[in-house]
């Protein structure tokens, strides 16, 4: 009500400033047990009070990094009032635990608790409520029906199901891979061996060619001492 008593300048400065004091700056990290320093350092939004951040990928930090199911989600905020950059949020989850809100945030009517984080997969949008009870399937790799807007249910596979696809994905490409070090391997040996057997046999051709020698030698002197001994016989 105070600001109908002033005019348009001043309900718009009163306006800038109730907004410059809610937005900030953020970005986040990601962190997991073993590393010390964060495996992942996101952009900055900034001005900003409900922050979206590109889509990232941990292809390049290891398998320790890309197969890890628990991790650290540390939100990190600064305001116009603020010097320095502080923590929000600080979220340690188990992926396992993430709950499937629909391939659509337009469809899911349950409000959001405050400073909630919404994680877009591939397959939709996953969040982690603390309040839900997780209850994981006894097979993960059963069909389990899905939330839609419709009223057709279509069915679908269970996030931990696809998780363990891609670990076994994972380690298919570690065994080629191994398959490919070993031939690798097999062939830089035979090649550091191949000079000798190169050597082994000459040295058996040249035996072979000496023995070759030899013989012609031994026949050439029988085929010339045979004519001498005929020709003393006439004589005699």
């Amino acid at each position: 009500m105070e600001w109908t008593s002033g005019n348009f300048q001043q309900r718009q400065k009163r306006l800038e400033d109730l907004s410059a004091s809610r937005l900030a700056d953020v970005f986040f990290t990601l962190h997991v047990a073993g590393v010390e320093e964060p495996v992942y350092v996101s952009e900055v939004v900034e001005k900003t009070m409900d922050p979206t951040f590109r889509h990232i990928d941990l292809g390049g930090c290891g398998a320790g990094v890309e197969r890890a199911e628990s991790l650290t989600v540390r939100i990190w905020v600064k305001s116009e009032r603020m010097e320095a950059y502080r923590i929000l949020v600080k979220l340690s989850l188990n992926l396992r635990s993430l709950q499937f809100i629909g391939k659509d945030l337009a469809a899911f009517s349950h409000p959001f608790p405050q400073n909630c984080i919404i994680f877009n997969l591939t397959d939709g949008y996953y969040t982690c409520f603390t309040d839900a009870q997780v209850e994981e399937p006894l097979n993960p790799f059963t069909v389990q029906p899905v939330k839609s807007s419709s009223t057709r249910i279509l069915p679908t596979a269970s996030f931990d199901a696809l998780l363990r696809l891609s670990k076994l994905d994972d380690s298919i490409q570690d065994a080629l891979a191994l398959r490919d070090r070993l031939r690798g391997g097999l062939e830089s040996i035979a090649g550091q061996n191949r000079k000798a057997w190169e050597q082994k046999t000459e040295v058996a051709e040249r035996e072979d060619y000496v023995k070759t020698i030899e013989y012609a030698k031994a026949t050439v002197g029988e085929t010339g001492s045979q004519p001498a001994q005929d020709q003393g016989a006439e004589a005699d």
